[in-house]
């Protein structure tokens, strides 16, 4: 029995009924920092932490008063260097014959380790809580399809008043069925691989508009219906980006594809052609006396002429077709499944809705006229500049031939590829 009292990995002792020590093991003396001798001066009542003697006294004098036989509650030890150890402690009497109590047997698990984990533990899940509660990353928790939980920061980026979107299925939040379950099957594939889901998607706010969201979502290991959600709304970001592609690809007066638009279209269209034996044809469109409308009327008006031919150009074009302004007053016109005789009625029939164009100016009313240069894609071209240059030069010859005309081209001669070197992209 000594060497089972001695050799127990927890704390043991045996007390009288007026707190003293009677026998204590090696273990227990180790917990509470002091030597044997030492800590049989002391009574377990002297090195107790005040907040928790009083309730260690009720329970052990309700022992001696024979209410109760044991007790076990967790206790704080004043240790010799005055630090606090944790006990998890269990108290039982030996009685005699007559019921008084004759010893008491004591046993503390040091549980200071536990305790400080512990408390580590909650601490770590109030902050969660809180950064969950307070976090500008919208979070959820989704199981089959259904939001089981989700922070203030979802709940108010869709519009949603607390805890109005739990419960609900995330079909709701997609512009479309086709957009849901594309989602769902891309991110069904990813997360059951293990891996985490990234994309930007577009979603329905409670009140209707659409949002641009990043999200990032992970399968839950606890449970692998569930998965956890981290969203971000990029909507401003995603506008501000389409706004600057936009204007990059666009011309700001008259709201047409720019030059570099429509090389990047001609230049994919040209292959195509190529390669199906498709038609495809170039109008190039220049305003017919443009310096003259400038000097007599102001930069103004000019601008006004432009717009007004932009407009009867979209009018008039084909949802297939690419209208845009090539530089200055000149515009070029992509027709695309349009061979020559096509191309020169949908010349003839912008040269004469331009000639009904009235512009109202500061300075007065004017009309315009446009010069026209029609040129097909032809097999042997070798670049799609060379089309271009037809049309070019075949803009050039209406100008001198009293312009307001189509001209259409077909062949490219020596003299006529110089002539259009010189005049490529000037207004005439």
């Amino acid at each position: 029995m000594r060497l089972f009292f001695e050799r127990q990995i927890v704390g043991m002792a045996i007390t009288s009924p007026q707190k003293g020590w009677l026998k204590v093991n090696d273990r227990l003396c180790q917990m509470l920092g002091y030597p044997r001798e030492e800590l049989f001066r002391l009574s377990w009542a002297e090195i107790t932490h005040p907040d928790d003697l009083a309730t260690d006294v009720a329970q052990f004098e309700r022992v001696l008063a024979g209410e109760i036989d044991e007790y076990s509650m967790e206790k704080r030890f004043i240790r010799k260097d005055h630090s606090v150890v944790d006990a998890d402690l269990s108290v039982g009497c030996v009685r005699r014959p007559d019921g008084a109590v004759d010893y008491i047997l004591a046993l503390l698990a040091d549980i200071t380790d536990r305790k400080l984990n512990q408390q580590r533990l909650e601490h770590a899940l109030v902050e969660q809580k809180a950064m969950l509660e307070n976090e500008l990353v919208g979070i959820l928790k989704i199981t089959n399809r259904v939001i089981i939980w989700a922070n203030p920061a979802f709940e108010k980026m869709f519009g949603y008043a607390s805890g109005e979107i739990e419960g609900m299925r995330t079909i709701g939040f997609y512009p479309s069925e086709e957009s849901y379950l594309a989602f769902g099957k891309a991110a069904y594939s990813v997360l059951n691989a293990g891996d985490i889901f990234r994309r930007q998607i577009e979603y329905l706010r409670k009140d209707g508009q659409t949002i641009w969201v990043d999200v990032n979502g992970s399968a839950l290991s606890t449970d692998p219906a569930a998965s956890l959600w981290a969203c971000v709304d990029v909507t401003e970001r995603v506008r501000s980006t389409k706004a600057l592609t936009e204007l990059a690809r666009t011309d700001p007066l008259t709201e047409l594809a720019n030059r570099r638009t429509f090389t990047e279209a001609i230049e994919v269209e040209f292959i195509r052609s190529k390669r199906f034996a498709s038609d495809t044809a170039l109008l190039m469109i220049d305003i017919d006396h443009f310096k003259e409308i400038n000097d007599r009327h102001g930069h103004e008006a000019g601008d006004l002429a432009l717009v007004a031919l932009a407009k009867t150009l979209k009018s008039i074009a084909r949802a297939t077709d690419l209208v845009a302004r090539y530089g200055g007053e000149e515009f070029v016109l992509l027709l695309i499944g349009t061979d020559l005789s096509g191309a020169v009625d949908m010349a003839e029939r912008i040269r004469e809705a331009v000639a009904q164009i009235e512009v109202t100016s500061s300075s007065g009313e004017f009309g315009i006229t446009v010069s026209i240069g029609v040129a097909p894609v032809l097999n042997e071209d070798e670049e799609w500049s060379d089309a271009v240059r037809r049309s070019d030069r075949a803009m050039y010859r209406a100008k001198n031939l009293g312009r307001n005309k189509v001209i259409a081209s077909t062949k490219l001669d020596r003299e006529d590829l110089v002539g259009a070197e010189n005049h490529f992209g000037q207004g005439i």
